[in-house]
């Protein structure tokens, strides 16, 4: 994710900003929350319903992309690469969560969330 976009820094609405800002700093703290690394380590093989769950995360990204175009967003690289840094995003928020969920179940001694 950077900075807020120039657009929103150049305009007059302040209160965008601060909510861009505000936004983003939540993204980034969730992102902190462990490294692919760590989850893919705590996950192993990635089981079926992750990859349905991130499935999911790329066709709701192409849902609202396809909203958005219909809607008169207009295709450029610049758009481009923020939608699909949002996609990266998103998926890296699910992979995280399954983690989490299969490290507290771990924790818990629930046996059916250990990936075999």
């Amino acid at each position: 994710m950077g900075t807020v976009s120039k657009r929103v820094r150049r305009g007059n609405n302040g209160a965008g900003k601060e909510v861009l800002e505000a936004l983003e700093e939540k993204v980034q703290a969730a992102l902190k929350v462990m490294t692919s690394e760590e989850a893919e380590g705590i996950i192993g093989e990635k089981p079926p319903i992750l990859s349905t769950l991130l499935d999911g995360v790329t066709a709701s990204v192409g849902m609202l992309w396809s909203t958005a175009l219909a809607s008169g967003a207009r295709k450029k690289p610049k758009t481009l690469r923020m939608w699909g840094a949002s996609q990266v995003v998103l998926a890296t928020l699910v992979l995280y969560a399954f983690a989490a969920g299969m490290r507290m179940g771990r924790e818990a001694g629930d046996s059916s969330l250990r990936s075999e």
